[in-house]
């Protein structure tokens, strides 16, 4: 007679080791209002010519705005930033991340 053995193996993810980004508490002035102040400068800044995104309450208050706009494909209608690149992965995760969790200021 002749035995087999068959091995599995499966790929998963580590739970023992959580993703920072999503542990991490997120707040407009430590992780959002960088993002915008690179990101959406000078259009949504004081004295530009859109909402300006560089104060709290009106970051919290456009968020899902932000989030859909900046989700879009560059050359897309409404794609933000306008005449820029799309967020990084990371940038778009903070965002979605801050709502999620209430839009913390501090």
């Amino acid at each position: 007679m002749f035995g087999f053995i068959i091995t599995l193996n499966s790929c998963t993810k580590d739970v023992t080791k959580p993703d920072p980004i999503i542990e991490e508490k997120i707040t407009f002035d430590a992780n959002i209002e960088p993002i915008l102040t690179t990101n959406c400068s000078p259009c949504h800044a004081y004295g530009g010519s859109e909402i300006n995104y560089s104060t709290y309450m009106n970051a919290a208050n456009g968020i899902t705005s932000i989030i859909n706009r900046s989700n879009k494909t560059k050359g897309e209608d409404g794609f933000m930033p306008k005449n820029g690149d799309k967020l990084s992965q990371t940038d778009l995760d903070l965002l979605a991340k801050w709502k999620a969790d209430g839009s913390l200021e501090k």
